[in-house]
């Protein structure tokens, strides 16, 4: 269905090129004639059951998604976040004192699937269940829930039917998040935030909830926990780190317990150099349902560096940014494994950031790895993406112009021996390659975007006349422009 509405009741041919991130469903007329001043709204609907999507006037979706029994369960903005959670609960429909709960996690959205941790009725990890009956099993055996009532079998796998005690109060759920896991060997665990999940098994026998916001500190710490409180280098606002020390290098399992929001695996350095996160391996697991962000600061080994064991990956498009890193100045990240054109299902991607403090510290050294291995056609493909701030070896310099939403593009040259050696000569990015970036983004972003920047620290090279055009184009639009250290 498309609804439309004129402001002033004139009609006049309005020709325009209408793009987005919908995801229509069945085959429909995507022709759309309609006044110059209406207000279009889309809607596709699901027979019988009800509607699906709807498009409003400025181009953002909401998802409307349903359970087995067509009942609907979750209302999702346009980058796929949870904004409505439908539970149907049925009082006393298994019994005296029964009530049926559902399974949800921390912050009350419904668990999607197993394997899940098993938190009792105080929000304490007793254990992780790949089934409802591990589940059920794992959760009576704490004396605090069987203090309060008895779980069983209830009309799904994500449901129970919960008997209470006498004197007892009903919880209002049972608490399981899925999860996702490091190996380590090493006496320390750097970097540790609030946005990495709910819950955090450092694999020691030692645990602890995580804060709610990034400067959040938990009620209780962990055992040989102790927290830093550091501002974001781009957001300014507080983050806290979490360190954690082992009385050994052996083995850990590390856990992250999360509410299949927009947390993240991105685990980031307070010390240096950061040599515990270089050590992180076999990363494995369900990633929160709705991240954002793909990082890491260091990460070195290639099983920390791929998706290859992440269960929920090609159900995952929420992802908007994606940062290699070198937290500590000193180790890059290295030996990355991701496979070619893994972000694929992540169209809605608008930042890549692979190089921000300088010559020689670039976030990934691996000249076997481009950017393009995100997606072939990247410079086409993620039409969303606002900053590009790399290093000369992380592209084959790809064409930017069909890039209109590009606000902060930031290229840095690189060295003769391709690494972070202050010792090892620059290699120049030349002019021509420099008028060709300028020219590049004033075709594209240029056109409509105001006040963005580009810094190309060429380590010598300067631009000619041949960008004159491009450079006065963009600063009339308020872009700031430096080469070589020099304001255009």
């Amino acid at each position: 269905m498309i609804q439309w509405w004129s402001l002033n009741g004139s009609w006049n041919f309005n020709q325009q090129v209408y793009t987005s991130n919908m995801v229509l469903h069945g085959i429909i007329d995507d022709v759309r004639v309609f006044p110059s001043d209406a207000q279009l709204v889309t809607y596709t609907y699901l027979p019988l059951v009800g509607k699906t999507s709807e498009m409003d006037p400025n181009g953002k979706t909401t998802y409307y998604e349903y359970d087995e029994f067509q009942r609907l369960k979750n209302i999702k903005d346009y980058q796929g976040n949870i904004t409505k959670n439908f539970q149907y609960n049925y009082a006393n429909s298994c019994g005296p004192n029964c009530s049926v709960l559902p399974m949800q996690t921390f912050n009350g959205t419904a668990t999607i699937s197993y394997p899940v941790g098993v938190f009792n009725i105080n929000g304490k990890l007793l254990g992780n269940a790949t089934t409802q009956s591990q589940y059920i099993s794992v959760w009576t055996t704490d004396t605090a829930d069987s203090h309060t009532g008895s779980l069983a079998v209830g009309t799904d796998s994500m449901h129970f039917n919960f008997t209470v005690n006498s004197g007892r109060v009903v919880p209002s759920a049972m608490t399981g998040c899925r999860y996702y896991q490091f190996d380590l060997s090493y006496n320390l665990l750097d970097g540790v935030r609030n946005f990495n999940g709910s819950y955090v098994d450092f694999g020691d026998g030692k645990g602890m909830h995580l804060g709610k916001t990034t400067g959040d500190t938990p009620v209780v710490l962990a055992p040989n926990t102790t927290v830093v409180t550091l501002f974001g280098y781009f957001s300014h606002i507080p983050y806290n780190y979490y360190i954690h020390t082992y009385p050994d290098t052996t083995k850990k399992t590390i856990t992250f317990y999360h509410n299949d929001a927009n947390e993240s695996q991105d685990l980031d350095n307070v010390n240096g150099p950061g040599t515990s996160l270089t050590l992180l391996k076999n990363i494995r697991g369900n990633l929160p349902q709705f991240i954002q962000l793909i990082g890491g600061s260091g990460y070195q080994q290639t099983s920390a560096q791929t998706v290859a064991n992440i269960t929920n990956w090609n159900g995952i498009n929420s992802i908007t940014e994606w940062s290699p890193g070198n937290g500590d100045g000193v180790n890059p990240t290295k030996n990355l494994n991701y496979s070619q054109d893994f972000m694929i299902n992540n169209r809605g991607l608008q930042k890549i950031r692979t190089s921000i403090y300088g010559f020689y510290r670039n976030g990934y050294r691996d000249t076997t790895f481009k950017i393009s291995r995100l997606k072939s056609d990247w410079n086409t493909y993620f039409t969303q993406l606002q900053v590009l701030a790399i290093n000369e070896d992380h592209w084959n310099r790809e064409n930017l112009t069909a890039l209109p939403q590009l606000n902060f593009v930031a290229i840095t040259a690189t060295t003769q021996n391709h690494q972070d050696d202050s010792n090892s000569p620059l290699i120049p990015i030349l002019s021509p390659e420099i008028d060709n970036i300028i020219n590049q983004v004033a075709a594209g972003a240029g056109q409509t975007v105001t006040n963005g920047l580009i810094n190309i620290a060429s380590a010598g090279g300067i631009r000619t006349t041949a960008s004159d055009t491009s450079v006065n184009l963009l600063k009339s639009k308020g872009w700031s422009i430096t080469v070589n250290g020099v304001l255009q």
